[in-house]
């Protein structure tokens, strides 16, 4: 046999090594590849045919994203204090596509608020997503949730080729380019080659046609010249590696070189997929041919090693960080041709870079999923917080949270509000998750956060959905006509339209009703009804509030309804349900109407208070009471609740100096008196207040005064 097809016995699919000297071992494999010559095939073409190409290794980590970010925001900044940024030209970031576009949508928001929480960055990003020949576009960035503008373009072309790259994309290499491979190397092609004993190999494959399991067996010949990689790199793997099989990216090296040509040597790279990084490993033979590669399972991991080799060389940073051998390899590689960077920048690029490997995030979503069913909602708060919201970490209880949704405290529900708030940012768009963005508008509508809820509802033009989120926040008019707009036949709908055609005809009986009155914004004022009765529950938990209202406990929803039909059978007492378009039922207001004026009281619950819904609320009643034709008002508070006292003072309210007798003595009073009337009138405002409470049978007396 001649040198040139001397075969060589690897024991590949072991650990590289060589096995017995004057032995040809053959890895039997079911693989239906078309027989060969005795050569085989290329091992590029091997792995091509087996479709591993397009298998995602890694799920798109908000961490990473976020990481990300943050270093290409540092060294922009390095840029520029070295005077290498034009600020009339972008910075552009080249993101290499390998996954349905999440990763994306993660990393184009991620910089957006960096980017906007900074007016010191005087140049622009211009984003290029870079998608394979052959993609629909528009579905693509549909299923991205991205909007093309000026800054962010998707384009299809060979990023291989690093002309097509300046042609047809258009790109600007005035200042230094950005490029992004998360989980994109693995499908490139990459080549097979050993070293054994000071020889280097290239290794072929080959069927075996007279084999009926269509056997595979792997074929080594002696190279004298290799193309596929740098000679100091070869050089350097004839020394240290005695016997063993070295993959070789030599597609990913043609990228990394046709991005130092495109940018002039001026770049930062950032790679993340399954790989090898140490020289140890690959003597090891960690670069071999798994098992897995021809079954169907994980493509071959990546030669980092080799992919930062020449970089090296000529003096780029460049860090790496995995967490285990078998795990996901993050790179970074920063290069500005003989420059450097200091060290305090590259200390905080490698902490950044650390803290945000996508296998942390995905820890936590497995701590999620261990946790016991009847674990609190802190623990997952916790770990959504940690992997920087990511929703993998909520799969793992929306399921049974939607339908049966843990209760939550004051501060739980800011909390949660925030956390689902920022897991939906990064929930991923794609049609196929549409189960998960569903779950996670339930969650959000059983938890009241009905902005949140309506846009991921509408986000997928879940119109009925939406529409029971407007019937829940002030807009049940709007949802009515929502409704006639959806399929007649539809169960949910037609339940929902005959629950807002019952409310809608109660308040049409009601003459102190008037909707045309009833809005302030996103704020508004509805009869409060037995639908109310769940939300004002949860609202009322505060015993401040009956305190301070003089209103009776109430600790279950049968004793709110039952205050309610009492309520309602005074036809003299308007009381209204205080609504928010984002938060649904924040509280009540009161206006009990006589011959003598109105007595109104309202109260806002807890977590709703200091955003100004009092003095708004307040003057929404004032537009009822007046189309009711009651033009005084009056109203008390105890005389240490400061906060209703302000409020009261900011809406036109004067004080009376008048004095309840006892229990009530506590108590201060006030009218609301048109400013001209202020002074002269006050003693005919308290004189008319002491004949309401009296018309209203009140149980407070007025000491001094007499109806």
């Amino acid at each position: 046999m001649s040198a040139a097809m001397r075969v060589i016995p690897f024991n590949l699919c072991e650990v590289g090594i060589m096995a017995v000297a004057d032995i040809q071992v053959v890895e039997q494999r079911k693989v239906p590849l078309p027989a060969d010559d005795d050569s085989g095939v290329a091992y590029e073409t091997f792995l091509a045919q087996q479709g591993l190409s397009d298998v995602s290794t890694m799920s798109a980590s908000p961490l990473l994203a976020a990481g990300w970010a943050h270093v290409i925001a540092r060294c922009c900044d390095a840029w520029r204090s070295m005077g290498a940024i034009d600020s009339d030209h972008p910075v552009v970031i080249v993101d290499l596509v390998g996954d349905d576009g999440h990763f994306s949508h993660l990393m184009w928001q991620a910089l957006e608020r960096i980017w906007n929480a900074s007016s010191a960055r005087d140049y622009r990003l211009r984003y290029v997503a870079c998608v394979s020949p052959g993609t629909d576009v528009d579905a693509w960035r549909g299923d991205a949730g991205l909007s093309v503008t000026q800054n962010l373009t998707v384009v299809t072309l060979d990023p291989i080729d690093g002309e097509a790259w300046r042609v047809q994309a258009g790109l600007d290499t005035t200042n230094p380019v950005v490029v992004l491979a998360h989980d994109y190397l693995h499908r490139l092609s990459c080549s097979l080659r050993g070293v054994h004993y000071g020889q280097w190999m290239e290794g072929r494959v080959r069927v075996c046609p007279e084999d009926e399991t269509q056997a595979v067996e792997y074929r080594w010949t002696i190279l004298d010249k290799d193309r596929s990689l740098s000679q100091t790199l070869r050089r350097r793997y004839l020394r240290v590696i005695q016997s063993a099989c070295v993959q070789v990216p030599s597609a990913a090296l043609r990228l990394l070189g046709s991005v130092a040509t495109l940018s002039r040597n001026r770049f930062l790279w950032l790679a993340a997929d399954h790989g090898v990084v140490d020289e140890s490993r690959i003597r090891l033979g960690a670069l071999a041919p798994s098992h897995q590669g021809s079954e169907g399972g994980q493509p071959q991991p990546v030669n980092f090693h080799a992919l930062s080799w020449e970089p090296s060389v000529h003096g780029a940073w460049v860090h790496h960080h995995q967490l285990n051998e078998r795990g996901v390899v993050t790179q970074a590689i920063w290069r500005h041709g003989d420059r450097h960077l200091c060290d305090s920048t590259t200390r905080v690029l490698r902490d950044v870079l650390n803290a945000a490997h996508p296998e942390l995030a995905q820890t936590c979503a497995q701590l999620a999923h261990a946790l016991p069913a009847d674990t609190e909602p802190s623990p997952y708060l916790a770990l959504l917080h940690t992997s920087a919201y990511d929703m993998a970490v909520l799969e793992a209880v929306l399921g049974r949270w939607c339908e049966s949704p843990p209760s939550l405290g004051v501060l739980e529900r800011g909390n949660w509000r925030e956390a689902l708030q920022r897991a939906w940012v990064h929930c991923p768009r794609t049609s196929s998750q549409g189960v998960l963005r569903h779950a996670l508008g339930l969650l959000a509508t059983h938890w009241g956060f009905f902005d949140l809820a309506r846009r991921i509802f509408e986000a997928d033009a879940n119109n009925a959905c939406v529409a029971y989120c407007n019937a829940c926040s002030g807009y049940a008019t709007l949802a009515r006509q929502q409704l006639d707009e959806l399929d007649p036949d539809d169960a949910g709908a037609i339940a929902l339209r005959e629950e807002l055609d019952t409310r809608l005809n109660r308040w049409r009986t009601l003459a102190w009703y008037r909707p045309d009155l009833a809005r302030d914004g996103d704020l508004s004022i509805e009869p409060l009804g037995y639908e109310h009765a769940e939300s004002f529950l949860r609202q009322y938990h505060d015993p401040q509030i009956a305190m301070l209202t003089r209103l009776p406990e109430l600790g279950s929803v049968e004793e709110v309804c039952d205050w309610m039909a009492e309520q309602s059978g005074d036809p003299r007492r308007s009381t209204f349900a205080v609504m928010s378009a984002s938060h649904g039922f924040v509280g009540v207001v009161s206006l009990h109407a006589g011959r003598n004026g109105g007595y109104f009281y309202f109260w806002i619950g807890n977590e709703h208070q200091g955003h100004g819904y009092g003095q708004r609320v307040a003057r929404l009643v004032f537009r009822q009471a007046q189309a009711q034709g009651v033009e005084s008002l009056f109203t008390s508070v105890y005389a240490d609740n400061a906060r209703s006292i302000d409020a009261l003072s900011a809406v036109g309210f004067w004080r009376l100096h008048v004095h309840a007798q006892p229990p009530d003595e506590d108590l201060v009073f006030f009218a609301r008196i048109p400013e001209e009337q202020r002074g002269k009138s006050i003693p005919a405002f308290s004189s008319r207040l002491a004949a309401l409470l009296t018309e209203l049978d009140s149980s407070i007396a007025l000491m001094g005064c007499s109806s």
